[in-house]
Order: structure tokens, then sequence, then C-alpha cells
């Protein structure tokens, strides 16, 4: 099941028509690649070579870190996206992986905190 849906939940990440839907497409393609990656197939989370048209991993990039950075990180999409982007490293650039152990999890931090801010804002007005 997971070699049927991985490839079929990725190719709606990148289009934007599909970004109200980011936040729990996110979650199950960063579960299925962390599944993937401890079954050994951490190489093949991208495979380029099946039927389906897989976003570039410059086009993950960009797209995850935009929602990452937009109004929608307020809605839960932004820490989906880095959480995303986290399980992916490897199959971004591998030489990303050190600093993403760094970096995630404080721009988590960040967006987690703004978000608490802004409830916390909104409820005691």
């Amino acid at each position: 099941m997971t070699q049927v849906l991985w490839p079929r939940l990725l190719e709606y990440v990148v289009p934007v028509q599909y970004t109200g839907t980011l936040k729990p497409l996110c979650r199950c393609l960063r579960e299925l690649a962390e599944k993937k990656q401890q079954e050994g197939e951490e190489a093949a989370c991208l495979n380029y070579g099946g039927p389906v048209k897989l976003p570039t991993p410059q086009g993950l990039l960009a797209r995850l870190l935009v929602v990452a950075s937009s109004p929608y990180a307020g809605e839960g999409h932004g820490c989906a996206a880095l959480q995303l982007l986290q399980a992916l490293h490897q199959n971004i650039h591998a030489a990303v992986g050190e600093m993403w152990v760094v970096k995630i999890p404080s721009l988590l931090q960040y967006i987690e905190g703004k978000v608490l801010v802004r409830r916390s804002a909104v409820h005691g007005a």
C-alpha cells in the first residue's frame, strides 16, 4: 500500500490549489517517509522512474518553505510542512541533513510559539 499511496499523495504537495489540504497531506507523507526509512528505503523515497510525475526536490523544498512561512503556518500547515521537510531531508539534498537537525526544530518552535501567542491574544481579547 505504501508503494501506491506514497507517489499519489506526493504529487499533491506543490500545486497551489491543494494548499488547504497540506496539513493532513504532509502528516501522512511524513509518516510514510519515516516508515520507508525504517525499512531501509531512504534513497527510494523520491523514485522518479514510476508512472506518477513527482515534484522535483527543489520544487518540494520551495513549496514547503513557502507554506511554512505563509499565513497558513498559523493553521498548522507550517509545522506539518517543516516536519515533512525534515523527514525528506536526505531526498532533498544529502548535505543539509546535519544542518536541518538543528534548524528545523528551532523553526518549529518559532512557528508553534507564534501560534500560541496568536491564539492567546484572540481568546484573551
